[in-house]
């Protein structure tokens, strides 16, 4: 009934399966019907099995069918998406933490045991008239003088700014007036010298308002700085703050 094609010396056809079918489906619109549906079995069945030659001896083979494509359009099913494997950094090692070192500052001057008992009188106006920036002054023990010193020995102050007073008071000025003038410049001149505001040194004054001969004046007010408690040492409080 269907001619599939030359294969070998003879010719290959399909066994009439359904052909008492197709005779009585010749009359009528049932018959047409029914024989339709004949010829659509007949083409499914002819993809299953191929003959080769004729007669009861035929070997029939399965017909090998072509992978089925998958649905086209918005409904195929999505490709599973690539399996990645990211290399994962490497941490790096910990780094050991640089070791902490304070160095401790070396200060310019040392605490010492006692003061000198001896030297040049700074209340006596004509030896308060060589004071100046730097000079080196102690207390005496039993606290009634101030004397000059070696730098290099035990002292209590040292001078950190020497401002005249003629020009500022046209009589002996009064310990109110003295007062204000230490507070105008003696903290910042004891800063100054050591460098900053450390808590440990504090500053101080010394002044002379006198005539000390004919055309000889002594007025002069002089800046210092101490350890608190004007304790002795030996060094320099300069740049000891910095």
């Amino acid at each position: 009934m269907a001619d599939l094609g030359a294969t070998g010396a003879g010719r290959t056809r399909c066994r009439p399966v359904f052909a008492a079918a197709a005779a009585q489906a010749a009359s009528g619109l049932g018959g047409v019907l029914i024989l339709a549906l004949a010829v659509t079995a007949i083409r499914v069945l002819v993809p299953q099995i191929s003959t080769a030659g004729d007669g009861a001896n035929d070997v029939k083979t399965p017909i090998a069918s072509a992978p089925i494509a998958p649905p086209s359009g918005g409904n195929a099913p999505a490709a599973p998406p690539p399996i990645t494997s990211a290399p994962r950094p490497i941490a790096p090692a910990p780094i050991a933490p640089a070791p902490i070192t304070s160095a401790v500052k070396r200060l310019p001057w040392a605490a010492a045991a006692t003061l000198p008992s001896a030297g040049p009188d700074a209340t006596s106006a004509d030896v308060f008239a060589t004071v100046k920036v730097g000079t080196c002054l102690a207390v005496t023990p039993n606290l009634r003088s101030i004397i000059i010193v070696p730098c290099s020995g035990p002292h209590s102050a040292e001078v950190t700014l020497v401002r005249g007073l003629t020009d500022l008071f046209a009589t002996t000025p009064t310990i109110e007036q003295i007062r204000a003038l230490d507070d105008q410049l003696c903290p910042s001149a004891a800063q100054a010298w050591t460098g900053g505001t450390d808590s440990r040194y504090t500053s101080g004054y010394s002044w002379q308002y006198e005539n000390t001969g004919p055309g000889n004046l002594v007025r002069s007010f002089a800046c210092t700085v101490m350890l608190g408690g004007r304790n002795p040492f030996t060094g320099t409080l300069r740049h000891a703050g910095a």
